[in-house]
């Protein structure tokens, strides 16, 4: 059964459930009930925008559920997944935790520190050459002379091409 409450500092206007859905309860100020879409931040968080006087703020789901479900007595400052899915914000599978639980968690799962393994990536130039070959991105960005975040864009399919290469994963 899917049980309702008010989002923190947005009492009367957002609701949370503890399956970890979002609604607005004033939607398109015609007093409309509507849930709010939910996207995915880099990390692979839901998250949501919501609007207040003018000002928007997002926030990642898992918390809001946390926050208006979950007892924080101790005042830990991180929201863990029980089962390891980013997704799944249903409040039978999150808890409050200290960074160090958090850590040992994700390391038990072997997920900690998986942004850092390395990734082999190929740099094919777009006007004919000599395509390259790189170990990480790291060593791609200074191979081509970009910043890092240009081959993850690459890599992730929001830019094409970055100084005159297209770079794909190997």
């Amino acid at each position: 059964m899917e049980i309702w409450k008010d989002v923190e500092d947005y009492e009367g206007i957002y609701q949370v459930s503890n399956l970890g859905n979002v609604r607005s309860l004033n939607y398109r100020r015609k007093g409309l009930i509507s849930n709010v879409k939910q996207g995915i931040d880099h990390y692979g968080y839901p998250k949501i925008r919501l609007y207040k006087n003018g000002v928007r703020l997002e926030y990642k789901v898992h918390r809001l559920v946390a926050k208006a479900f979950l007892d924080n007595s101790m005042g830990l400052p991180e929201v863990n997944h029980k089962d390891y899915n980013r997704k799944n914000n249903n409040i039978s599978n999150l808890e409050w935790v200290s960074k160090l639980d958090n850590i040992i968690h994700q390391s038990k799962r072997g997920l900690f520190g998986r942004q850092a393994t390395t990734r082999r990536i190929i740099a094919i130039p777009i006007n004919g050459g000599e395509t390259l070959l790189f170990n990480s991105v790291k060593e791609a960005s200074q191979g081509i002379g970009v910043a890092q975040c240009c081959i993850s864009y690459c890599l992730s399919g929001k830019q094409k091409f970055t100084r005159g290469y297209i770079v794909k994963g190997a």
